[in-house]
Order: C-alpha cells, then structure tokens, then sequence
C-alpha cells in the first residue's frame, strides 16, 4: 500500500507570528540606512541644495515639448520652423521615429545633460517600447548644442555620428549667422541616419531595446537607491515598515503554500504511478477533469492551487511595476545618450 502525500500546509507554524518578523525586518532595515546616513546625507543634501540653487537661478524651465519645433529664444523665422513642423511630422509618418528640435536662450541652472534628459523623459518622444525619439536642443547665448537620444536609436546615432554631424552641419552655418540653415542642415543630416537604418530594417526591436535600458537603468537605480532611501522621511518609513509587513506576509504564505502545491503534485504522481500497474494506469486513466484531480486524497488540495495562482498573480504585477520604472508609459524612454557640442 503506497503511502499518502503528506499535506505540510497544515503543520501549525511556532515562534513569533510571520507578521511581526516581518515589521521587525523592516525596523531593522531602516535601523541600518540610518546608521549609513551619517556618511551618505551630508553629500546628498549639499548636491539638492546645489541642484535647487541653480534651479532658482535659471531662466530655463524643465517643460515638455509639444511640437516637433519649439523656439523660446525666437532664433528661427516662424514661416521656417513652421516647414520644420511639417518635415518632421512627415518623417515620423514615413519611419515612426519621432526627432524634435527646442531652441532656448541660455543654459539652464543645472547640468546641460540632466536638464535635456529631463526634458526627454516629460517629452517622451518616440513609441513605448521601441523608444525611437531623438530631441535636438540649442542653447542660443552660450553656443551649446546637444542631441539626446532615445535608447532605440542609440545604435543608429551614435555619440560619434552625432558628433560628427553637429561640428559638421550646425557650427559652421550657425557661425557664419544662418540659423535657419544650420538647423536644416542638422535635421536633414540626423534624418538621413535614421532613414537609412529604417529602410535596411536595422532598427532594434523591443527585446534589443530593453535590454538596454536595463543595462542603463540598473546601475543608475543602484546608485541612486542609497541616497533616496536615506532622504525618506521617519513616518515614511514607520509607514512602509508597517504595510510592508502586512502585505509581504500573505505573499510569504502564498509563495509558501504554492511550493508546498507543486513538491505534494509531484509527489502524488510519482506515488501513483509506483502504486499501480502500467496496465492498470492505462485502464483507469488520470482524473477526467481539474476538480476531480483536486478532489482526489491524492491531490495537496484547491486552496493549493488558490496560493499558487496569487503568486504568479502577485510576480506579474510586480514585475509590471518594476519594468513600469525603466519603460515610463506614455512614449519612449531616454538614458542619457548623445552627444554635446560646445563652439
């Protein structure tokens, strides 16, 4: 007589509850960044109060563009950024890449590379997933010019093309006061990349382009992780100690519960193929239906199969939430490559 599966979900846990192991984690863990937070806050208050003085200096604000040509310095006649509008929305009708132009009147307070990202990340220029947008800033009165690039043409205009094109195509006309042609020349000259890669069928795909956004935003996550966590306030963290524990422990139970379902099955239809005959086994067959199956004093039970349906439940939103951090909804998404020119 084979023996019966052994159903462990039934064993009483002993020991302080699951709840409050896990609330005494959490305290333990913010205990641990505190202590940190001696050598880490110093340097993270001083860059925000630098950040925020340079922020409250500046002319230049932190907007999202709404056409495909934006001019706060004026630079451009309104009849040639008006046939820039069309150009462009014609490209992205032809290759669904998306390349815009924002001409400011001076630097901003903060960094050329974090402003212009910032103002990719609210522009989301591009297609979700793809991230095939590309935004062309000039600074008027400081002579700087930058092209930030979208991950999924990261290949397509590399730092060096871009490079290459703005010394090339945007200093010298602008130099010579042609702003209407330096701006033309560069478009065409960043279009033409695009086109050709598009009409080859070299675009990455979606698989290619997050896998480069995770090979940007994992270390950055990283690095900035540390800082953040020290900046959160005491009720924050009291507040995510507590929900923390509250719901990682049914998770915990879950995940639990659902390795127990998937050890007893395995072993139920080990045992039932051992207890009988192959003759017999054909004979009898398996359960003619799930609910028979789970019914049987073979199966570890329904409430098994519940656990394990709220884990994958549980794993696929918080893996949507986690790939809801690198790929931002509402467009594509920018990681910080392209090329600065100053002349």
């Amino acid at each position: 007589m084979r023996k019966p599966v052994v159903d462990a979900i039934k064993e009483k846990p002993t020991g302080l509850p699951l709840f409050v192991r896990f609330w005494l984690g959490w305290l333990v863990f913010w205990l641990a960044i505190t202590v940190v937070s001696h050598w880490v806050k110093p340097e993270a208050v001083i860059a925000a109060k630098e950040v925020n003085s340079h922020a409250a200096e500046a002319s230049v604000n932190v907007v999202p563009l709404t056409a495909y040509v934006t001019d706060f310095a004026g630079a451009l006649r309104p009849e040639r950024a008006s046939r820039l509008n069309f150009s462009l929305a014609q490209f992205e009708t032809e290759t669904s890449n998306q390349i815009a132009l924002a001409i400011y009147l001076q630097l901003p307070g903060i960094p050329v590379e974090a402003f212009t990202i910032d103002v990719a990340e609210l522009s989301r220029l591009g297609s979700k997933g793809l991230d095939n947008g590309a935004i062309l800033s000039i600074f008027v009165k400081d002579k700087v010019a930058r092209l930030e690039v979208g991950y999924g043409l990261e290949g397509v205009l590399t730092d060096v093309d871009v490079r290459r094109i703005l010394q090339s195509s945007l200093v010298p006309a602008w130099s010579a006061g042609d702003r209407d042609k330096a701006v033309d020349d560069t478009l065409l000259a960043v279009m033409a990349l695009v086109r050709e890669s598009y009409q080859a069928q070299k675009m990455p795909g979606r698989v290619a382009v997050f896998w480069r956004q995770l090979r940007v935003a994992v270390p950055k996550l990283a690095h900035g992780a540390l800082p953040k966590l020290v900046a959160t306030p005491w009720y924050k963290r009291l507040a995510s100690a507590f929900f923390g524990g509250l719901i990682m422990t049914p998770l915990w139970l879950s995940l639990a519960q659902s390795g127990r379902f998937l050890s007893n099955s395995f072993l139920a239809a080990k045992n039932y193929s051992a207890g009988k005959s192959p003759a017999a086994a054909k004979k009898s067959g398996p359960p003619r239906s799930l609910l028979q199956w789970l019914n049987s004093p073979a199966s570890p039970g329904l409430g098994s199969l519940v656990d394990l349906v709220k884990v994958v439940v549980a794993v696929i939103a918080l893996t949507s939430v986690l790939i809801g951090v690198v790929v931002a909804a509402g467009g594509g998404a920018f990681g910080g490559a392209g090329s600065l020119l100053r002349w």
